[in-house]
């Protein structure tokens, strides 16, 4: 059997789930928002893309909501990515995920209340006809982001390599999973209607 070092190289101290659990939330957000930023970015005039797209759900000021969308994401990762050496600002990048979450969710649930026809091109690739499954999928998102927000500053310094090495590949995968959520809804729920019009996140 496993001799007692080796045990207890792995066990996770009492209420170091926390620390683990942030890390994890931190890892799925910074790669959800790094696709869906560089999906955005990699349009040749972003701002004005987004903007066309958001006017399905607000035509007025949709210029001014796109740039304010594409920085906040920016703001995100750049957060998000300082946080291994800033713990606070990944806490901070976390909460303003939280509240785009938020909107974006709303924005969703307003565009289905009006039946706008609108398509979800979140990631900068053609998606499916906007659907309550995307307002699922930013709750799960949001839930993550309130997550990592509510934690406390973690330092590389106390987490141990395995649980830190876990942590991250169940935070990856998440991140994965939620990148390619609408394949995985059809997937068990058949195909849905696709529509002309496209709206960013």
């Amino acid at each position: 059997g496993a001799s007692p070092t080796a045990v207890r190289s792995i066990v996770i101290p009492e209420g170091a789930s926390v620390m683990y659990g942030s890390a994890t939330s931190w890892v799925m957000l910074g790669i959800v928002f790094v696709v869906a930023l560089v999906g955005k970015l990699r349009e040749p005039r972003p701002i004005q893309t987004l903007a066309s797209a958001l006017a399905a759900i607000a035509p007025s000021g949709a210029r001014t909501a796109a740039a304010a969308v594409i920085a906040a994401e920016a703001v995100v990762v750049a957060g998000l990515a300082t946080g291994v050496i800033v713990p606070w600002a990944a806490r901070l990048s976390a909460g303003l995920a939280a509240v785009l979450m938020s909107v974006f969710a709303l924005a969703i649930g307003i565009s289905l209340h009006r039946g706008v026809n609108a398509r979800c091109r979140c990631f900068g690739t053609a998606g499916d006809a906007l659907g309550w499954r995307h307002v699922v999928r930013n709750s799960i998102i949001l839930v993550a982001a309130v997550i990592g927000a509510a934690a406390p500053p973690v330092r590389l310094s106390a987490l141990e390599p395995a649980p830190a090495l876990l942590a991250c590949l169940a935070g990856g995968l998440a991140g994965l999973l939620i990148i390619q959520f609408d394949a995985i809804v059809e997937l068990f729920l058949g195909p849905v209607g696709r529509t002309p019009q496209s709206i960013r996140e």
